[in-house]
């Protein structure tokens, strides 16, 4: 069990390393316990859950994979230096 009370803020922001089981246990364990009292983010991760499975339904070459991706790490980039 972890002491870390997350805001729906912080929620939404670990929301896509939560669905795609990327983060860390205190920080799963927070989102979960967080989760477990707000349907707003609840909805929010359902909503998540649903866009992946109809997703991994779509064809997808490598080359849009790579440039998916370049565009992804651009947006976060930009994101983080405008937050810093």
């Amino acid at each position: 069990m972890t002491d870390r009370v997350l805001t729906c803020t912080e929620t939404v922001r670990a929301l896509w390393d939560y669905v795609d089981n990327a983060c860390d246990g205190p920080l799963r364990e927070a989102v979960v316990a967080h989760l477990a009292g707000c349907t707003t983010c609840t909805k929010h991760v359902e909503f998540a859950h649903q866009l992946v499975a109809q997703l991994r339904t779509l064809p997808v070459s490598d080359a849009d994979v790579s440039a998916l991706e370049s565009r992804v790490r651009a947006a976060l980039a930009r994101e983080a230096a405008e937050t810093s």
